[in-house]
């Protein structure tokens, strides 16, 4: 083969390489997208509604919020007619402009867990490498936060999570940061019985909001990340004490 030719076949290569390794990630950060917190999914969807909920306190003297209303109907189907098959000719495939993965430079997706007693806080997070040095991220994340009381399991919040890392500067493989971050998501429970009165199903749902504010110490060896978090906690109006959160991770 000419030299030219042995170029241009490296280039393909790297090029279907990279797409892999970028398709893959992409698809596991969907279904993060895809579920987001209750409030996002009230307010995209067309038969639920995030208005009506007022504040409360529970039996355990946790803030909430209650809504009640009457429980929509099905919606009902609309069938189409079935297209007639159309033949779509299909373009053809150009080289793709090579991408730099690097964590020097462009974008990273971070697969991360971060767990202590009682707490699990998990998630992935799109990371903007400014520099070499500062990385600001956003994510979307579950926090599962035990509530301590006898014959209750832990309860599940989705959330977002904005953050930022400082890397020691002029280090590669092996590169020790500090970072900053904050958590905000929500629960929410619903139930369904007929109204006594008007004997109309209705209902009812209760959220809690939980956030977490955080501070951070790691490194960074290669493509994996180990990490230590302290959290502050408030789970529905309530400061919950934790002890220090072990974490791990993986960059894309």
């Amino acid at each position: 083969m000419k030299p030219t030719e042995i170029r241009m076949a490296r280039f393909l290569s790297l090029q279907r390489f990279t797409s892999r390794h970028t398709f893959i990630p992409a698809l596991i950060l969907v279904p993060f997208f895809l579920i987001g917190c209750h409030s996002l999914m009230e307010s995209a969807s067309p038969y639920d509604r995030g208005s009506g909920y007022k504040k409360t306190t529970n039996e355990h003297g946790e803030t909430v919020y209650r809504r009640t209303q009457p429980v929509a109907p099905a919606p009902i189907p609309i069938v189409s007619p079935t297209p007639y098959p159309t033949y779509i000719q299909p373009e053809p495939v150009k080289p793709v402009a090579s991408s730099n993965t690097s964590s020097d430079n462009g974008l990273n997706l971070h697969l991360e867990l971060a767990t202590t007693k009682g707490h699990l806080h998990i998630g992935a997070h799109i990371g903007f490498q400014v520099t070499s040095v500062f990385e600001p991220r956003l994510g979307l994340s579950f926090f599962s936060s035990d509530t301590f009381r006898s014959g209750e399991s832990s309860e599940l919040y989705a959330g977002v999570d904005l953050s930022s890392r400082f890397y020691w500067p002029g280090l590669s493989t092996f590169r020790p940061f500090v970072g900053i971050g904050a958590y905000f998501g929500d629960t929410k429970q619903c139930v369904e019985e007929r109204n006594p009165h008007t004997w109309i199903r209705e209902e009812t749902c209760e959220k809690k909001f939980l956030s977490a504010g955080y501070a951070e110490l790691g490194f960074e060896l290669a493509q994996w990340t180990v990490f230590m978090r302290n959290y502050s906690i408030i789970r529905a109006g309530i400061n919950i004490p934790s002890d220090f959160f072990l974490g791990v991770g993986y960059r894309f």
